[in-house]
């Protein structure tokens, strides 16, 4: 049987039973012959099995300032790559970003990148067109509002949706995946909560913006072969 490319959402399928039965016998003979592939459904079958804490009574809702909820804004985080406004260049990277690896009970980000339909080793690079999933590593109680901020270039994007909330845990998965294209260089942040940075001030302050408590992780363009 020849080998096969198998992509991560290939693996959430075949883990699922979801695939036809040539692709299901195809991502069986691919685990087989990869230990990294095997590691990558480890990843996904222990995700699956993470016991669920019940969710809390729904809060009263609490005002939020305007730009959070104006259709226009709640459209924009909702779109998938979208490109808030041009940055202001001179201050997005004049100052280091908050740590990549925090300790503790702080939070961590992990990136897995899928290049060319399968999932690459090292996350801190990309290929143009290269897919990301997110996960996140945190400790907070209680459904925790999020947002995902990826500067690159003189852009900004939002790419996930996070109108839902998640539940903190460890390397919880974030909703749907982006893409990166383009040969400049890529920040991807996250922030929880109060902590939360309205977009407007993202474009006009760039990662200055950005809290303290922020987790980030760099990404590096990588010319292909």
């Amino acid at each position: 049987m020849e080998s096969t490319h198998v992509s991560w959402l290939m693996l959430e399928r075949y883990w699922l039973g979801e695939l036809e039965p040539d692709d299901q016998a195809r991502v069986k003979f691919a685990l087989q012959q990869s230990p990294e592939l095997r590691h990558w459904l480890e990843r996904i079958q222990s995700d699956a099995n993470r016991p669920l804490r019940p969710l809390p009574p729904a809060p009263a809702p609490k005002p939020r300032q305007g730009w959070f909820w104006t259709p226009s804004w709640r459209g924009l985080l909702l779109a998938t790559a979208a490109v808030v406004a041009v940055v202001n260049v001179s201050r997005l990277w004049n100052r280091p970003p908050p740590q990549e690896r925090p300790k503790g009970g702080a939070t961590v980000l992990e990136l897995v990148r899928e290049s060319g339909g399968m999932i690459a080793e090292d996350a801190s690079v990309f290929l143009d067109g290269d897919v990301f999933k997110v996960q996140v590593s945190c400790s907070r109680q209680g459904p925790t509002a999020w947002q995902l901020s990826v500067f690159q270039g003189r852009d900004l994007f939002f790419p996930l949706p996070s109108a839902e909330p998640i539940h903190c845990g460890n390397r919880v998965s974030l909703p749907g995946a982006f893409r990166i294209t383009g040969p400049a260089p890529a920040l991807v942040c996250i922030t929880f909560d109060e902590e939360i940075v309205p977009p407007e001030r993202l474009v006009k302050d760039g990662i200055e913006a950005l809290p303290a408590s922020s987790a980030c992780v760099h990404l590096r363009p990588l010319a292909r072969p």
